[in-house]
């Protein structure tokens, strides 16, 4: 019943066809009193043939307006159609990106990987102490310092950050893959990492971009001597 009540209002919503196709059963009236020579032209025509085109003008109408409300709501329902299937293909796309070989899920995973990593490694390391030696005075012990070992210190502050650090020992060097600084290393003075005082030897490549006034600076296959060992 619903259904065909609102086939109802959206039929009498196109009614300006049928209004349009009734006019004609009044049309002589009008013509008798505003257009005489018309009325005298129509009265010329048969009655039945008058009747006749009366007749199809109204089931015109009907079909007019039967069309008109089918092709509304067809138009609404393609276009619906086309937003599902727009949706749809967003959703194959975004699933694809997720899920794909080396895709965001495949990215994520790696990424939850080395962070649990990096947590063993920093719980598994030993908190840094500096050695204090009591001074005639008597003063009191400096407080314990607590370091990044995935840090480089200079003059005592973290200034860049490493990734796949190597210590060769029997050769006196240390090498890096990265070394991340906002500028504020300096690779002609010493530096410490972890244990080790390090003197910058040479790299293969370098980034250098300043970034809403921050400068960023990258240097790839770093090499390092051991000039010493942190006190």
């Amino acid at each position: 019943m619903s259904d065909l009540v609102e086939y109802l209002a959206s039929f009498f919503s196109n009614w300006w066809a049928l209004v349009s196709a009734g006019a004609f059963f009044g049309i002589d009236e009008v013509a008798k009193r505003h257009w005489p020579a018309l009325k005298e032209r129509l009265d010329a025509i048969p009655e039945t043939t008058r009747r006749s085109f009366e007749v199809i003008a109204i089931a015109l109408a009907i079909l007019y307006s039967g069309f008109a409300s089918w092709q509304e709501v067809h138009s609404a329902l393609k276009s619906s159609q086309g937003l599902l299937t727009k949706a749809e293909g967003q959703r194959d796309a975004w699933n694809k990106l997720i899920m794909e070989p080396g895709g965001l899920n495949d990215q994520i995973q790696l990424l939850k990987g080395q962070l649990a990593a990096a947590n063993a490694v920093v719980a598994a390391k030993p908190k840094e102490v500096i050695r204090y030696i009591p001074s005639e005075r008597g003063t009191s012990p400096p407080t314990t310092e607590l370091r990044d070992p995935d840090m480089i210190y200079q003059l005592g502050e973290p200034v860049a950050s490493v990734i796949v650090a190597r210590v060769f020992r029997d050769k006196g060097i240390v090498t890096f893959e990265q070394i991340k600084t906002e500028g504020k290393l300096n690779l002609q003075q010493p530096f410490e990492y972890r244990d080790y005082v390090l003197r910058y030897m040479r790299f293969d490549a370098e980034g250098d971009v300043t970034i809403a006034g921050q400068r960023r600076v990258q240097w790839v296959n770093v090499i390092c001597n051991i000039v010493g060992k942190r006190q």
